[in-house]
């Protein structure tokens, strides 16, 4: 999954998906896992991002990001994933990722609220601190680094962290 520090949601591909996008993704099949609750009211969403749009549905599941595991998280689960509004083009198509991981907090989907991966991180008491870090190398063929409770000392410039 893509991280980005400007959203609040998680979502995958869903098995479900008619977009021809993922039909090429690794797509999540609540069906097929032991640890899903889908919501008595199957609430749907829908995201818009300048790049392109996602329809969703919601489901509940135990996920592991970065060796915490989070318990009940909303995830949404995508029908279809298209081009922004007014474009032709569907970016998705040229993203090689399968989803977004959003560390921001939480916004409104719809009309109910719901924790952030984020959040529910830190309302379930899973980290040591409550500090994530995120290592973005300069070359792309070195990958990046995503820690949650903590920093990696050997990708920081400076060994003091300025609190």
């Amino acid at each position: 999954v893509l991280v980005d520090t400007g959203s609040a949601h998680l979502w995958v591909p869903g098995s479900q998906c008619v977009s021809e996008v993922c039909q090429r993704r690794k797509t999540y099949n609540a069906a097929a896992s032991e640890t899903v609750r889908i919501p008595e009211d199957q609430r749907t969403g829908h995201l818009e991002y300048g790049s392109g749009t996602v329809e969703l549905r919601l489901v509940l599941e135990e996920v592991s990001l970065a060796g915490v595991t989070i318990h009940d998280q909303h995830v949404g689960t995508s029908v279809f994933e298209g081009p922004a509004p007014g474009d032709d083009e569907n970016v998705f198509e040229h993203m090689p990722f399968d989803g977004i991981l959003g560390l921001d907090f939480a916004k409104f989907f719809g009309q109910s609220r719901f924790p952030s991966p984020l959040e529910s991180i830190l309302l379930q008491g899973s980290l040591k601190r409550n500090i994530f870090s995120i290592y973005l190398s300069q070359d792309m063929r070195v990958p990046g680094s995503l820690v949650f409770g903590s920093v990696e000392p050997q990708y920081m410039e400076d060994e003091e962290v300025a609190w």
